[in-house]
């Protein structure tokens, strides 16, 4: 049986001797390959998209972002906020900065705005702002017209 080959220690090596493999560009192309492979798999998470950007720097992933192709930015988008149609809807460098915004934890997910919004209600069969102003205007007070 053949043994398996250890990549990440290959890779090491060769990092360690760039005299003898000149491999800047390549590498480039590389890692940016690896970035978004794992990006887009089928059910990855914000949290997950977080812990990347976390692991690569702020700088590198916005730089790994902006060279997204519109194709990718969106699918990444919709995977990670699903629930913001306008976010599908946009194009491909609007989708690109909400992607480094989710990321670096400057946007949140339409969903948890929209939870945070329905935290923040009464409960119960209280009174909506609209329905307190129309029955404030609907009053016997408001009603009253002063006679000369």
């Amino acid at each position: 049986m053949p043994m398996r080959l250890n990549g990440i220690d290959v890779i090491r090596r060769i990092i360690d001797h760039p005299e003898i493999f000149p491999i800047s560009n390549d590498m480039d192309e590389v890692a940016r390959k690896l970035v978004i492979k794992r990006l887009k798999t089928t059910r990855i998470s914000l949290d997950e998209v977080k812990s990347i950007c976390s692991a690569l720097g702020v700088q590198n992933f916005k730089m790994l972002a902006d060279g997204l192709s519109d194709r990718d930015a969106k699918a990444i988008v919709s995977k990670i906020d699903k629930e913001n149609k306008e976010a599908k809807l946009a194009d491909g460098p609007l989708q690109r900065v909400l992607l480094i915004e989710l990321a670096t934890g400057r946007a949140e997910p339409l969903k948890a705005i929209i939870k945070r919004a329905a935290a923040g209600k009464p409960k119960g069969r209280g009174k909506s702002e609209a329905d307190a102003i129309e029955q404030a205007l609907s009053s016997r007070a408001m009603q009253a017209t002063r006679k000369r």
